[in-house]
């Protein structure tokens, strides 16, 4: 069975659609609530003074419960996005780390074989001065059996 990835947010400064829904609805349903109750207050056969404070009274309940449900949800989206924000920087500053460890160690690393190799170079100077030591040892000895 396939799995389905979510899409990528393209659109930002955009907020999200779970906002976006809850400010919709809110609205919508104050405006929708305030029409009932003009419409069962008039039905009623109230005065149209009376019909304005229901439904001024309506819409402002209505408002006050709406605007603190959007700002639960907003709130909780904004807790939820900094979570995952400070996730990625914690996950990103784990990898620089490790990048930077393996930088170090490849940089050690090099460092040895780059002292193995002057070793190397530095016994090999001194193999070859030691040979032409014992040549020009060996060239005085054969000089001086040859003057014996």
């Amino acid at each position: 069975m396939a799995t389905i990835e979510p899409a990528k947010n393209t659109n930002k400064g955009r907020i999200p659609l779970l906002l976006e829904l809850v400010f919709t609805v809110s609205q919508l349903f104050v405006l929708f609530a305030a029409i009932l109750v003009a419409v069962i207050s008039i039905s009623a056969g109230n005065e149209v003074w009376k019909m304005v404070i229901h439904v001024s009274i309506t819409v402002l309940v209505a408002g006050l419960m709406f605007w603190m449900a959007g700002r639960i949800v907003y709130k909780s989206f904004l807790e939820i996005t900094l979570e995952k924000l400070k996730e990625k920087a914690e996950k990103e500053a784990e990898e620089a780390a490790e990048r930077e460890r393996l930088a170090a160690e490849e940089a050690a690393r090099i460092a040895e074989q780059e002292a193995e190799a002057r070793a190397a170079e530095e016994a090999a100077k001194l193999e070859e001065e030691r040979r032409e030591e014992s040549e020009e040892e060996n060239s005085i000895m054969f000089e001086t059996e040859l003057q014996l």
